[in-house]
Formats: structure tokens, sequence, C-alpha cells
């Protein structure tokens, strides 16, 4: 059981993070928080807006990583939402949707259960996921609310809130990006299905599977099974085409700039070139193999003549 030394008002009052570094140490320990302290701290939660957003930070990853961190959250929705406002328009917020069985909020926290992983980037992208949908909903003729456009929304809430908390540049960009893309359809077609592996890399495109699996077991139970297959089948492709070391970028490209002189091309040509050949290896259009790159550039500079 964590509880405050002494009169709790007065801790939090000498130093507002340790309500925050409470919650932390419930998260990570799965402990729990005596009731007179954990008052204090729903109380005393407004003091936490003068303490730096980079001690809120360090604390608030950590918390977020916790094996409690699903209780902690629900508990405390309300000191939460001091630290990070964008977040509030969520509770409580019925989605009046076939497709969701929970409020926004409770689907979030949901999802946050299910994601099975400690990796703070997708954890952060689960919590930011659909906190754009109250800024976009709209009711169908059907009755239903539908959330279009939802994804770029919170994409954006998410850049704001994550530079606002301070969090470094690349944590904030890997997190945008997946909450952009979180409600990605697959399958895609080979050519898309290859591109987007190619902009995210493996590790990034694994994360997105993952945070996209997490949001689907917080739907209603009768659409979940179908959206897992699909997301474990996109995870099997993208794992054979890892295995077969599948050119996904320039540098596997068995042609490098040097060889493209040759041909004739000069300065912004040569990149523009390599990418255009790059593309075509990804879409099938072309083999990754050297001969064969240099023979289609043979060709096309004679044609071109």
């Amino acid at each position: 059981v964590l509880r405050s030394v002494g009169d709790p008002h007065t801790r939090f009052d000498e130093d507002a993070l340790r309500i925050l570094r409470g919650m932390r140490f419930a998260s990570v320990l799965g402990f729990a928080i005596e009731p007179e302290t954990a008052a204090a701290m729903h109380a005393d939660r407004r003091l936490l807006e003068r303490v730096s957003a980079e001690r809120i930070w360090a604390e608030l990853a950590k918390l977020l990583c916790g094996p409690d961190a699903v209780r902690i959250l629900r508990e405390y929705r309300d000191v939460i939402a001091v630290l990070i406002p964008e977040l509030e328009p969520e509770f409580g917020f019925d989605q009046h949707n076939p497709f969701h069985a929970y409020d926004v909020w409770e689907h979030t926290l949901h999802a946050l259960e299910s994601i099975g992983t400690d990796d703070p980037i997708a954890r952060l992208a689960i919590l930011f996921h659909d906190v754009g949908k109250k800024a976009v909903r709209t009711t169908g003729e059907d009755g239903y609310d539908h959330f279009f456009g939802h994804a770029e929304k919170s994409a954006a809430f998410t850049d704001e809130a994550l530079r606002a908390l301070h969090c470094d540049n690349k944590t904030r960009e890997n997190v945008v990006e997946l909450v952009l893309l979180h409600d990605t359809a697959f399958p895609k077609r080979t050519a898309k299905f290859r591109r987007l592996l190619a902009k995210l890399g493996y590790e990034q495109f694994y994360r997105l599977l993952t945070v996209s699996r997490a949001d689907s077991l917080a739907h209603a139970p009768w659409c979940i099974e179908g959206r897992c297959k699909t997301l474990a089948d996109a995870k099997s492709e993208a794992e054979a085409l890892q295995k077969a070391d599948f050119c996904l970028s320039l540098r596997q490209l068995k042609i490098t700039g040097k060889d493209l002189p040759a041909f004739g091309f000069q300065g912004k040509a040569i990149g523009e070139t390599l990418n255009k050949l790059l593309d075509a290896v990804l879409c099938g259009q072309l083999p990754n193999d050297r001969e064969v790159l240099l023979l289609h550039l043979e060709r096309y500079t004679q044609k071109h003549k």
C-alpha cells in the first residue's frame, strides 16, 4: 500500500509531482493507494499545472508502461485530464455505433489492456488513437454515429499534446504516425502493402499491426475475429518478405547512383531514377537483379534519346 508521509495535502503542495509519482508506483508495482492519500491526489490534481512538462513526461511515460496502467488510468482519469486535456472529451462519450461496445475512454483502456507489449510508442499510440473522435462525430440517416477523418484529427491532437509534454521528437513522430495509420484497412493490394512497409520499415510496421490488433480487440465482439484475421495475414506477409530480404530501400537496390552517369543521368535525375526503379521493384514490375536493372536502364535511355 502506498501512502504519503504525514498529511498528503502538505506533501503534494511541497511537490505536486508526487501525485503522478504515486500513480506511477501503483502502475509499475501493482500497489494500492491508501484512501486518504488517493483522495488528496484527486483533490489536489490541479497542483500538477505548476510542474514542468519535462518532469511530467518522465513519470507519465513510465506509468503508461506499467502492468497496472489501465487500473490507474481508470481510477485517476481526472488527474490524467489535467496532464493531457485532449483526453477529457473521451470520458463517457458513447459512440452509438454497432462496431463498438464501450464509450471512447473505456474502448481506449480495453485496447491498452489487450496490447501485449510494454513498448512506450505502441502504448502511447493506443492512448491517443481515438482522441479526435468527438471533434469529427456526425450522425447518419441510419441513426448511428460516424467518425470520418478521426485518424487525421487524432494525429493532430496527439502531436499537440506530445509537444506540450516536451516528448522527444523521435517518439512523438512515431506515435503520431501510428495514430494516423491505426485504422488502415488490410489486406491491401501488393503494391500498396509493400509501399507502406517500405515507408514505415519493419519495426514501425509491426508496431502498427500491434496497435491495430489492440484496437480491434476492444471493438464489439461480433467483428473482432475478422479484423484480427486480416492483421495476422498482414503480419505473415511482412515476415515472409523480411525473411526473403525483399528489397524495400535504396540501400538494398542492386544498383547505385554510381551506375547511372554511364546512361546519361546527372544531378537530381539520379535520385529520381533510383526511386522509380525502387518503386518498380516494390510493385513487382522488375526483379531486384543488377543485370536486369541495368538492361532496363539501357532500353529506357535508347527509347528516350
